[in-house]
């Protein structure tokens, strides 16, 4: 097992000082504050290793902070936190197969000293399994399936769904006597939902963002492993 913390306070930090007129439009002027300071906390535990048996593992990891904005001349302090924990279990079986799965869980709290009635605190969670077996013919198969799944906010109740399910898989097969050449047809993002995603929530704004990222597509290719220094015999 293992285990980490910081804590960093930064002085004079640079934050925006904003001015939203009637309008809407906002000025923003770099200014100098103090108060500044993040921090995190993150660990890992397993209870064994080796083969053919049950191994457990845990995940958990913390980070968060405080930073100060202005709007309109009045200061805001803005804490924020994530709190996630990750437990998974392993097995393997050596040539053969071998997997791992397990459920996380988190939350992610934020609140502004100006706007202390908005709730923009959410859960987010999900899992991953991940498998490789020996197949007939000494084909190998290898996948892995991650979920990535959240709870909405109330600033965008009606938005689009921002769950994510990214599933890839792989099947390969070795080829020449020293097995340094391999065959691999792989199958990337199956059920086509690579999609970027990103929340940033701040004193006076919230935004969810949305990206293009490479989606489905299958690939064959060939791997050749250099196992010789040249001039060696």
């Amino acid at each position: 097992m293992y285990f980490g913390m910081n804590y960093n306070i930064l002085e004079n930090a640079i934050s925006n000082f904003s001015i939203v007129d009637s309008f809407g439009k906002t000025t923003t002027t770099p200014v100098n504050v103090h108060g500044t300071r993040d921090y995190s906390f993150y660990g890992w535990w397993m209870s064994g290793e080796g083969d053919n048996k049950l191994i457990h593992e845990i995940n958990p990891s913390v980070n968060g902070g405080r930073n100060v904005t202005f709007i309109n001349g009045q200061q805001s302090i803005n804490t924020y936190a994530n709190i996630e924990i990750d437990y998974g279990i392993r097995y393997s079986v050596q040539d053969k197969y071998n997997f791992r799965i397990g459920p996380k869980a988190g939350r992610n709290i934020s609140t502004s000293s100006l706007r202390k009635d908005i709730d923009n605190n959410y859960w987010t969670y999900g899992a991953r399994g991940e498998g490789y077996v020996m197949l007939p013919w000494k084909l190998e198969l290898t996948t892995d399936i991650d979920l990535d799944l959240r709870e909405k906010i109330p600033a965008f109740e009606e938005a689009t769904n921002t769950n994510i399910i990214l599933w890839n898989a792989e099947l390969s097969k070795k080829v020449f006597k020293d097995k340094s050449g391999k065959f691999i047809f792989r199958a990337n993002d199956i059920l086509n939902q690579n999609k970027g995603f990103n929340r940033i929530i701040n004193s006076n704004f919230v935004t969810d963002q949305r990206y293009q990222r490479i989606a489905r597509y299958f690939m064959l290719t060939f791997q050749w492993t250099f196992t010789k220094m040249p001039g060696q015999k």
